[in-house]
């Protein structure tokens, strides 16, 4: 193997290593659920539903021409969505499914 120096050698090493670090992440936890879809879609609707009866308890009124389900909805996606970009709490797959649960309900 011909040795590599200046640019073009700094240039190869970062290639390895960015392959190196794409290869070593395991993509079985990211994309494998490690919940039952079943029990993701009755935890989305049952937190759906709760919280959507505590708004319109609490709350009367639209707030500024959005209604309070809106406001629900945005906020249990971010929630979801915000889970799947730590790696300790589910996967991608999880969130996606629990996403697709809370806009089909």
């Amino acid at each position: 193997m011909l040795p590599v120096s200046g640019v073009a050698g700094a240039r190869w090493f970062g290639l390895e290593a960015s392959l190196h670090w794409l290869l070593s992440i395991d993509w079985e936890s990211v994309f494998v659920p490690t919940v039952a879809l079943a029990e993701l879609a009755v935890r989305a609707i049952l937190l759906y539903a709760i919280i959507f009866v505590l708004m319109r308890l609490v709350l009367r009124r639209q707030l500024g021409g959005i209604a309070p389900s809106d406001i629900l909805v945005i906020v249990l996606i971010s929630e979801v969505a915000g889970n799947a970009f730590v790696p300790e709490t589910r996967s991608i797959s999880e969130s996606a499914f629990v996403v697709l649960v809370i806009l089909s309900a």
